[in-house]
């Protein structure tokens, strides 16, 4: 909708890290020590190649062919104190730690987090069975893999890139013609109703 743009800085070689990989014990419920040491070292290792005062996110990816590496760990790390690089504020980063070839929209995924946006997906307790049961495939905070890996409506009109014309809370009986969340906007014209909020209970 024109209302956010990412532009992506990488680097064109792999940056060396001062420990082995291993060291760091990657995985999704990673001991908090050796996760802000893995963040601490990756932030000096890059700083004499990378002017961190000219991003807003930070990506740090992993080279995927290295020992140590779970792809599950991949998620966004807030800060309650950030880092410090360049006489900047380093508070959000986006750790990727993916196979070759990486999951599909993995990247569109997190930036969802930079963002604030939950996963929609259920998590087993056990690990085993459907992540997927929340929403399905109609969001990409519930699947990555997802037939329709685009963001809700309501996601977009929480992060502004729908305004209040372009979604109808519905109180009663209505007729409504809704246009397609992902259709381009027509330059110089009005991108219609987008978005149908729907009361469904008492609380939601």
């Amino acid at each position: 909708y024109g209302r956010f743009t990412l532009r992506p800085h990488p680097q064109r070689a792999w940056t060396r890290m001062p420990r082995d990989s291993t060291w760091y014990g990657i995985e999704r419920d990673w001991d908090a020590e050796r996760r802000t040491a893995y963040l601490r070292d990756a932030i000096d290792a890059a700083d004499p190649e990378v002017d961190f005062s000219r991003y807003d996110v930070v990506y740090l990816v992993a080279d995927p062919d290295a020992p140590g590496v779970d792809s599950d760990a991949t998620k966004v790390v807030n800060f309650d104190r950030p880092l410090r690089a360049d006489d900047s504020d380093i508070r959000r980063v986006v750790t990727v730690f993916e196979q070759h070839p990486p999951d599909r929209n993995v990247l569109a995924h997190e930036t969802g987090h930079v963002f604030d946006l939950a996963d929609l997906y259920h998590r087993p307790t056990d690990g085993k069975g459907d992540w997927d049961t929340h929403v399905g495939d109609w969001d990409v905070m519930g699947s990555q893999f997802g037939l329709a890996p685009d963001l809700f409506g309501w996601h977009k009109w929480k992060l502004g890139w729908l305004g209040g014309r372009q979604v109808v809370c519905v109180q009663g009986s209505a007729d409504l013609t809704l246009e397609p969340v992902a259709a381009a906007p027509v330059p110089g014209g009005s991108i219609g109703t987008r978005l149908a909020v729907v009361r469904t209970g008492a609380d939601s």
